[in-house]
């Protein structure tokens, strides 16, 4: 019994050691996660309806950009995760850059129980950053207000 016990023991140690065995190209160190992509924007969401008013709240977005046309997820949040449980986004944006104006953008809204739809249009405040004018309605009333939204670096 005691040589089934210590071979049973050797098995054990022989296949933990093959498995934090590592390749020596390995790097020591993990790859930092941190990095801000391209892609990323912040900014904050002012706006009043008849019995409430937004001020300053903290959004974030991730957009694609082709043909001067950016487009993607919207969140209600600083740190690109949902808000509200509406799971991977809290909506989607879509806006078009031209000369120094933003045309043409849709917000639409999907927080459970919220959602709505939001119109606009702005100016490029500097290269990556916008100020956009917007209008709209969802549960707490039809919006009147401002987001501004700045490429993360």
């Amino acid at each position: 019994m005691n040589t089934r016990i210590f071979t049973n023991l050797l098995i054990v140690s022989l296949a933990a050691g093959s498995f934090s065995c590592g390749d020596d190209n390995e790097p020591d160190t993990p790859t930092p996660t941190t990095e801000t992509p391209d892609n990323r924007y912040a900014g904050l969401w002012n706006s009043k309806t008849e019995s409430t008013q937004f001020n300053g709240v903290s959004i974030s977005a991730i957009l694609e950009v082709e043909n001067n046309t950016y487009s993607g997820q919207f969140f209600i949040s600083s740190n690109y995760t949902s808000c509200c449980g509406s799971g991977q986004n809290d909506g989607t944006i879509s806006f078009i850059v031209e000369d120094d104006s933003v045309k043409n953008f849709v917000w639409n809204d999907i927080i459970p129980g919220c959602t709505g739809t939001f119109t606009g249009r702005g100016i490029v405040v500097r290269e990556g950053s916008f100020k956009i004018d917007i209008e709209g309605t969802d549960c707490d009333g039809t919006h009147d207000g401002d987001i501004t939204l700045s490429k993360q670096i």
